[in-house]
């Protein structure tokens, strides 16, 4: 009997017992509570319990445990958390662990030299697509959406790229759960309906002034073989300069091509686990010791900070 599928929750429901035995609803509490601090927020328990719905005893354990592990720093003044060092430690364990971003880095640029306008790549999170890579050469023409950067799924290139890159069964639970959280999710169904049958012809999707009226945009998606996960690569602009025959004729091919260049890289099993292991040891060897560096100065900037302030 195989082992059962992780369930992705909404974010409201995290909080809550699962019923599943495989869940440890401890930790999602305190996850939770991390991503409410993820834009830079400075929060106390109180806003954190009434954001979470958790009683405030649970937040105040909760952000005690996360505060001595170094993922919330507290600040005494002004009696509340933001996010602590060891949070960015975790970005950069990602990053090094990231093979996609880092085979497709140099196809992007040279994509982007081709259009002028950044080639980025995105994963899911929650009911948004998340910037993970971004590869510009020109950003006159761009709409400057950096690593990190947020997108709806229901009105972008890039989210009904993910959508169309799912299996049927993936795909009607993504659709549900837009449906029951987006008001005017209706008004974009058939936008992507349309989308996935231009996917089925050509490979890709288009965004024209679909989320911002001076934006177009092309997104073609790319399922990982050893987990099913769907990321989805873009490519986008200002509308006055990406005329829509040449995203359809010129860059959704490229782009396609690109995709189709990285999953033959994935596939192909040139290197073997070992030199995966190393290639990525070696990753991490260079980009953690940067994250503490840069935690560092983080640390002494704000202790200084508060220095000047007494």
């Amino acid at each position: 009997m195989g082992r059962k599928r992780a369930q992705v929750l909404p974010i409201a429901d995290l909080g809550e017992d699962s019923g599943d035995r495989q869940f440890v609803s401890g930790l999602a509490k305190g996850l939770t509570l991390l991503r409410f601090l993820t834009k830079g927020e400075v929060l106390g328990t109180t806003d954190l319990a009434r954001l979470s719905g958790l009683p405030n005893a649970s937040v105040s354990r909760l952000c005690y445990t996360l505060t001595n592990l170094g993922y919330l720093e507290y600040l005494p003044e002004a009696g509340k958390y933001r996010l602590g060092d060891a949070c960015l430690s975790l970005g950069y364990l990602y990053m090094a662990s990231d093979l996609v971003s880092h085979i497709a880095r140099p196809l992007m640029t040279e994509l982007a030299a081709f259009s002028r306008v950044p080639i980025c790549i995105a994963r899911r999170h929650e009911l948004s697509m998340r910037y993970i890579a971004r590869e510009s050469t020109d950003d006159q023409l761009s709409l400057r959406l950096e690593v990190g950067s947020v997108v709806p799924i229901e009105r972008t290139a890039m989210g009904h790229a993910y959508l169309a890159g799912l299996d049927d069964e993936k795909r009607q639970e993504m659709l549900d759960q837009l449906g029951s959280k987006v008001p005017d999710m209706d008004s974009f169904r058939r936008q992507i309906d349309d989308n996935i049958n231009l996917f089925s012809k050509k490979g890709f999707c288009i965004a024209n002034r679909m989320w911002m009226k001076h934006i177009r945009a092309v997104a073609v998606p790319l399922r990982m073989r050893d987990s099913g996960n769907v990321v989805a690569f873009n490519c986008g602009g200002i509308a006055d300069y990406l005329e829509p025959a040449f995203l359809m004729n010129e860059v959704g091919p490229r782009l396609v091509a690109l995709v189709r260049e990285v999953e033959k890289i994935l596939e192909s099993q040139s290197q073997p686990p070992s030199q995966i292991e190393t290639f990525q040891s070696e990753l991490q060897e260079e980009l953690i010791p940067k994250s503490q560096t840069v935690a560092k100065k983080q640390t002494v900037a704000r202790k200084q900070v508060a220095k000047d302030q007494l």
